[in-house]
């Protein structure tokens, strides 16, 4: 019984490991990806700092550093996670093997000392004894039986060794791993700090420099016009091969629709004067400041149309839904959605973030009908 436990839990750690394999091979492409990634942003924003371009260039490629780097750290975590639950694994598998071995050995010991004590009984001594000839063959079949049985647990002592010794080198290469992740994600982490310190001054020096304000509204109206035309693009997809949408009627849900996050909303829909340089801009949208990491999740249902980035906005989420409207979500830390994929209501598409926000941690939330943005309050139970 207890072989047969041993057994199975090797088995267990074994289907453990070929069942995350995949996924793993998975997390370490993303990895490199975004090491890649974040490479190329450190390096144009060290060209731009050479350059000594503007304030708001310099801004928006640390802003886009941090975010890399973040999202760096997140994926280190999940891998550190993960290498830890395949070195827990290889453990339980370790341990499973040593108590298989020591029960072969202590097994393979008791029959070299029964040999040592009693020998085999030969053919012609059970003959001389007067024993029948159909007892001296039923003797000599069992006789035989033992020896391939100490044949099989003389290979299998062999073989758990061997296989003991690969898992304990195994186990020695994933700890070489885990100490890697540990030291990268350290490194990362502090940087990722060092990084929002400096990005903090930055924006103190935005919100106190009128022309940087300036330019800054103006990277908002370049960002809306973006946004037309990512809609009107997808609107042409539309027209020439309609897609079915989750949601039978959008219109339908003009003030009954879920809020996408729970916070208070610091910025309403429409015109609005800033309280310092008196400058007008236009909010095409509502801002709701939510907590870092806080779960943005989808109005109502229907398709990823587009996922991108923008200066003074960061990571955006767009979603097509049916009768030409759309929904808008911006300064995502995380994104858990792929374009093209349909999406239900109250499903979770990403988490609150800062990048691209003078007011810290918000989203920033719109909705289209066609290329024309509606005030999302009136929609918004």
């Amino acid at each position: 019984m207890k072989t047969g436990l041993a057994c199975g839990s090797s088995a267990v750690a074994l289907a453990f490991l070929l069942l995350h394999a995949p996924a793993a091979c998975q997390t370490m492409r993303d990895l490199d990806q975004i090491r890649r990634d974040l490479e190329q942003a450190r390096l144009q924003l060290r060209q731009q700092q050479v350059r000594e371009r503007n304030l708001l260039d310099e801004l928006a490629a640390l802003e886009r550093e941090i975010d890399l780097t973040r999202r760096l750290v997140t994926e280190l975590r999940v891998t550190e996670e993960r290498q830890r639950q395949r070195m827990h694994a290889t453990e339980k598998q370790i341990a499973a093997l040593e108590q298989r071995l020591e029960r072969l050995q202590r097994a393979y010991a008791r029959r070299v000392v029964s040999l040592y004590k009693y020998g085999r009984v030969r053919d012609l001594e059970l003959l001389v004894r007067g024993i029948s000839l159909h007892k001296v063959l039923v003797w000599l079949k069992l006789e035989r039986m033992l020896v391939e049985q100490d044949q099989r647990l003389l290979r299998q002592l062999i073989e758990s060794r061997q296989r003991l010794e690969a898992e304990r080198k195994r186990l020695e290469l994933q700890k070489a791993e885990q100490t890697q992740l540990l030291a990268e994600k350290s490194r990362e982490e502090a940087e990722l700090l060092r990084r929002k310190q400096e990005r903090a001054a930055m924006l103190e020096k935005v919100r106190q420099d009128r022309e940087a304000y300036a330019r800054r509204v103006q990277e908002l109206e370049a960002a809306a016009a973006e946004m037309r035309r990512l809609i009107g693009k997808d609107l042409e997809k539309q027209t020439s091969s309609p897609a079915r949408s989750a949601v039978a009627d959008f219109a339908s849900l003009r003030g009954k629709l879920p809020w996408p996050v729970q916070g208070e909303v610091i910025q309403g829909f429409g015109r609005f004067k800033h309280p310092k340089f008196g400058t007008v801009v236009e909010n095409l949208g509502i801002d709701i400041r939510a907590p870092m990491n806080a779960p943005v999740r989808a109005v109502a249902g229907g398709r990823i149309s587009a996922i991108t980035w923008q200066r003074a906005r960061g990571n955006i989420v767009l979603m097509a839904h049916d009768g030409g409207y759309y929904t808008v979500y911006t300064h995502l830390a995380d994104i858990y959605v792929n374009v093209g994929q349909e999406v239900e209501a109250g499903e979770v598409i990403g988490t609150v973030g800062d990048t691209g926000s003078l007011e810290g941690p918000k989203l920033h939330f719109e909705i289209w009908h066609n290329t024309e943005n509606l005030n999302p309050e009136l929609w918004l139970q």
